[in-house]
């Protein structure tokens, strides 16, 4: 990771751009979501289907009970009653095994749609260049991969289905409160425009809250993951107590705006309740007084009242999905606002993918700024020849690690251009590429599991024990496997919290051997070790990198020194260039910075 003079949209560049807020979420997000539906789509029918038979058992039963009432004890039809209860009985028992299995199969659905969002979510963000990163939290997109993502999930398996079933029960059950008894169906309907205007009176409201709070709960992890990433920072600082008043701070606010959420939430779902109950109570003084005039019978009334609470379920249902809709338009826009993102670089059509990489790299007259009135880079020309070894060394902040990002096409250049055997990496494709290159950072990556693991990351296939071998002996690595209880299986903790700097930094080295690049970039390698490791490192140099083109930026010239060619940059331009021998005999910028480092050289080390 480039340090913090030389990181997009940092110090280099100027200050970070404002992040802008996410946009509206539209139909055509609900399009898109539910095209996550279409792999699926034989599970879709199937739960279909099953919705379909138990509405049908679900609404059955009200003429089993107004067979009862009108038939068995009414009419005194006994020899009905098995056969009434025998209906029930199966109706409720076959209904309750189709929605077990409907559950399971609607549970299987989810969780794979589910995973399916997540794994677009992170390629997309994988693909995404370092102004992207740089401008966004890391706890805002971690809140957007897990509940924003969860919504979207929601919305794209509780939709379809729901409003299908819903609406096959509210056309069935209207057609037969309709049959059953007309002015109490008039009855039952009278206060569905009320309802309908309480919707559109709280959609903007419920909408503007859920965004309230997603924004609060990407405060709060962005809190929690900033704390937790510098807790060494925090401890040494005796920061303890700040840093909880302010993660105190963001949750209160995160609590303040779910307690106002869920009051418009429960003003509006109360109304939508008192407006229901208001139409039973209607239904059943009408109906009451029809049932004494013998206008319908109590059979009748009793359908009538479970089919109306059957049709009450699938309008609630409809009001809470259109609701649940507006509360999940703020997680739909905000994981849309990520996947609209443009890649800052991607490979053009028919992007050529180099056979073999022979590790010519040319610099030709490359401008790039992360601020347009501050070039990084203004002109910088020079060429590293296959098999050569070059050190770009220079003030902090004239752009030795942006070289790097440029090289990794991570940026491309605003004039001049980059060349990898002949072709311009523009012209290249970049994965195929990045896989013939190696870099090694100030600070090597670790994750959570085994030594080996992480010695073969981004390797095609596992490393043979001889290649492991033949690395680890090559960077120094014996001393520790044999320290370790399972050798190259014992885990080496979270970012490889139990092992030193010097140990992350050789499994570094290590690991980007393992790939056998064309090109070795190591930046500022031995920036985080003392002179005697930074010495051993420069004096093993050669048998290091392997015959690979090797471009070293550091501000360490123990390693310059070593290497076959220094170029000097500052102000953006190359300023010297030559071999270590050369530029230390003459006047100039490399000579002043050799002479100030050998006399920080602890004594014993400077002039190796």
């Amino acid at each position: 990771m480039p340090p913090a003079s030389e990181s997009p949209g940092v110090t280099e560049g100027g200050p970070a751009p404002a992040v802008a807020p996410p946009r509206s979420a539209t139909s055509s997000d609900l399009r898109r979501i539910l095209s996550w539906l279409r792999p699926y789509w034989r599970a879709q029918i199937a739960l279909a289907c099953l919705q379909l038979v138990g509405t049908a058992l679900s609404l059955a039963w009200p003429l089993l009970l107004r067979a009862l009432f009108d038939q068995v004890f009414v009419a005194g039809r006994a020899e009905l009653l098995p056969v009434v209860a025998a209906g029930l009985f199966g109706s409720a028992a076959l209904g309750a095994v189709l929605s077990g299995y409907a559950g399971w199969l609607q549970t299987r659905v989810t969780a794979r749609i589910l995973v399916d969002l997540r794994v677009a979510l992170l390629a997309h963000l994988q693909r995404l260049g370092l102004r992207f990163h740089g401008r966004h939290r890391l706890g805002d997109l971690l809140t957007r991969m897990g509940a924003d993502l969860n919504e979207v999930q929601q919305v794209a398996t509780n939709t379809v289905l729901p409003v299908f079933g819903a609406l096959v029960t509210l056309l069935i059950a209207v057609g037969l409160l309709l049959w059953l008894q007309p002015l109490l169906f008039a009855c039952s309907v009278v206060f569905l425009p009320l309802l309908l205007g309480l919707l559109r009176v709280f959609r903007p409201r419920i909408q503007a809250g859920a965004m309230e709070i997603r924004r609060r709960g990407s405060d709060v992890a962005s809190a929690m993951a900033e704390t937790l990433q510098q807790v060494r920072f925090v401890q040494a600082s005796a920061a303890e107590e700040a840093e909880l008043d302010r993660f105190r701070e963001r949750n209160v606010g995160l609590v303040a705006s779910v307690l106002d959420y869920q009051r418009i939430g429960a003003v509006s779902s109360g109304l939508s309740q008192v407006l229901l109950a208001a139409s039973s109570a209607a239904v059943l003084v009408v109906g009451g007084w029809l049932v004494q005039r013998g206008s319908m019978t109590v059979g009748d009334l009793v359908a009538f009242a479970l089919y109306q609470s059957r049709l009450s379920g699938p309008a609630q249902g409809l009001a809470g999905l259109y609701l649940g809709l507006q509360r999940a338009r703020a997680a739909v826009a905000r994981v849309f606002a990520v996947l609209d993102e443009v890649p800052e670089v991607e490979d053009r059509p028919g992007a050529l993918e180099l056979a073999g990489v022979r590790g010519e790299v040319l610099f030709d007259d490359v401008w790039f700024s992360y601020d347009p009135d501050r070039p990084v880079l203004a002109g910088a020309s020079f060429r590293l020849a296959p098999g050569s070894c070059t050190a770009v060394v220079g003030p902090s902040g004239v752009g030795k690690t942006t070289l790097v990002d440029l090289l990794y096409r991570f940026h491309h250049p605003e004039r001049g251009r980059i060349a990898v055997d002949g072709h311009d990496l523009r012209d290249l494709a970049i994965r195929p590429l990045r896989r013939r290159m190696a870099l090694v950072s100030q600070q090597p990556v670790l994750f959570a599991g085994s030594l080996r693991s992480n010695l073969v990351l981004g390797l095609d296939g596992s490393a043979s024990e001889d290649d492991l071998a033949r690395v680890c002996d090559a960077v120094g690595l014996d001393d520790l496997l044999s320290s370790l209880p399972h050798g190259l299986d014992t885990e080496v903790g979270e970012r490889g919290v139990g092992l030193s700097e010097g140990q992350r930094q050789r499994i570094g080295i290590a690991r980007a051997l393992l790939r056998r690049p064309a090109i070795l970039v190591l930046d500022e390698v031995t920036s985080s070790l003392d002179w005697e490791a930074d010495t051993r490192i420069a004096a093993s140099l050669d048998r290091l990198r392997a015959g690979a083109t090797t471009l070293i930026v550091t501000h360490r010239l123990s390693l310059a020194a070593a290497a076959d060619e220094v170029v000097v940059l500052d102000g953006g331009k190359v300023v010297q260039r030559g071999p270590h021998a050369s530029l230390a005999a003459e006047d100039g910028l490399y000579r002043r910075l050799w002479r100030a480092q050998t006399a920080a050289a602890p004594a014993g080390v400077a002039g190796r």
